[in-house]
């Protein structure tokens, strides 16, 4: 039987916040609410910008956040490594788009996974 891609998402998300959740540098709170917020930073400011904003803050929240959306989306459209940045600007405009889908959809998730872990205290932090 095979996974959906939401599946699929939920269950590299979920992998994903085990790490974090192992990571005594991280900072959990903080961590949440740059995830709650992102979606929305994608949806205004688009993929490209709001990954740079992540790279250019460069804390270990940043960062870790940064790695985590380029590895899925990169999987997602069928690419080996983890500089999704990098490699945005030789996609054409339907992996683009297909990129930036891939990585609001998959943020949600990481959200979801923030909220059940108590992590996220409903403010959101993001605003450079």
């Amino acid at each position: 039987m095979t996974n959906t891609i939401q599946q699929r998402r939920a269950a590299h998300a979920s992998n994903e916040m085990g790490e974090v959740a192992k990571d005594k540098y991280i900072d959990k709170k903080k961590y949440a609410a740059l995830v709650r917020g992102f979606p929305m930073l994608i949806r205004t400011d688009g993929l490209a910008p709001a990954l740079t904003f992540l790279d250019i803050k460069g804390d270990a929240h940043g960062l870790l956040l940064l790695e985590q959306i380029s590895r899925w989306v990169l999987i997602g459209v069928g690419m080996e490594g983890s500089d999704l940045l990098e490699k945005l600007s030789n996609f054409n405009s339907t992996e683009y788009r297909a990129a930036v889908l891939e990585a609001i959809a998959y943020t949600v998730w990481l959200k979801r996974f923030t909220e059940a872990q108590g992590w996220d205290d409903g403010k959101d932090n993001t605003t450079p």
